[in-house]
């Protein structure tokens, strides 16, 4: 493991892992799966891996798991105490920053060479520029009211799409969210989102260029639908989902099956870290947690013709 990223995120791959080799009649045992978990934790969790390591009962991989979201939460909540703690030492220096000066002979003489003049006025200098904290003119960096405010760490990118398609709505409405981190072929399920919405031509089983439609972003830009087709997803439990009316979207980061799966008759159970994908109470698929999104734990399935309608 990695001391960049989440290491629940990296627990849950490792479970994901010996999920698919159980699929390939590999069964790997609980036991090994969750020391493997404890192994692998990364150099800064070495202390909490040695605690698990001295108990003296097995774990299971939910156990492991459970321990280390305990964990987390646990050092989250210290470095948030040790930095409200460290502001609130350092206003007390501040404030008895200055002594009272010594009267009498004893006392340091002031040289008068260095007497103050006045108060002196803010000027911006054009080769430095201003506040460089807030972006303020009035002030320089030191004197910053919001030096101390520390930026929102987990907040998510968010990308509001209005369709612009001059054929009519497509049957799953206008506004829709997705959240996008990074491009892959992997597919996520977005309870936000009411279309499909997929970034790779190569993963439509049937597809028809359209080059009439737009949607707005966010943040103001617009990109174009190339296209509409349908996708196939293969469940790592053989099952084939067939996604239709599918948009395809290049600029879009992530593949996204749309919450309105519903209506086709499927049921989506989201329970723990996990999410089930049930059709008339048999067994489709599942996915996991990662990073606010739950992904589909599909196999490799890739269409490598794919059959282009250009419409007239």
């Amino acid at each position: 493991m990695v001391e960049n990223r989440s290491v629940l995120e990296q627990a849950h791959e490792i479970q994901c892992i010996a999920k698919e080799l159980e699929l390939l009649k590999s069964v790997l045992p609980g036991k090994f799966v969750a020391g493997c978990i404890i192994a692998k934790l990364p150099n800064s969790w070495r202390n909490f891996a040695t605690t698990l390591k001295h108990q003296r009962h097995e774990f299971s991989v939910e156990d492991v798991i459970g321990h280390l979201s305990v964990e987390r939460n646990s050092r989250a909540n210290d470095s948030h105490g040790k930095g409200t703690e460290g502001i609130s030492v350092a206003n007390v220096v501040q404030k008895n920053f200055h002594p009272n000066k010594p009267k009498g002979k004893t006392g340091v003489q002031q040289n008068t060479e260095f007497k103050k003049k006045g108060k002196k006025t803010f000027k911006k200098d054009k080769k430095k520029g201003g506040c460089f904290t807030c972006g303020s003119d009035e002030h320089w960096a030191a004197k910053c009211p919001n030096k101390f405010k520390k930026p929102e760490q987990d907040s998510k990118i968010v990308n509001m799409i209005v369709s612009n398609d001059e054929s009519g709505p497509s049957g799953y409405g206008n506004l829709f969210t997705v959240f996008s981190v990074c491009q892959s072929t992997d597919w996520w399920i977005d309870t936000s989102a009411n279309i499909h919405v997929c970034a790779d031509i190569s993963l439509f089983s049937s597809y028809q260029a359209t080059g009439n439609g737009s949607v707005l972003m966010g943040n103001g830009t617009s990109a174009s639908v190339h296209g509409v087709g349908t996708v196939d997803l293969k469940f790592t439990s053989g099952r084939i989902v067939q996604l239709k009316n599918v948009q395809h979207v290049p600029a879009i980061m992530k593949n996204l099956v749309s919450g309105s799966l519903i209506r086709e008759g499927f049921k989506l159970v989201f329970e723990s870290n996990k999410v089930v994908v049930m059709k008339y109470r048999l067994f489709v698929g599942k996915g996991y947690e990662c990073g606010g999104l739950f992904r589909f734990s599909l196999a490799d399935f890739c269409n490598k013709v794919v059959n282009n309608i250009h419409s007239s």
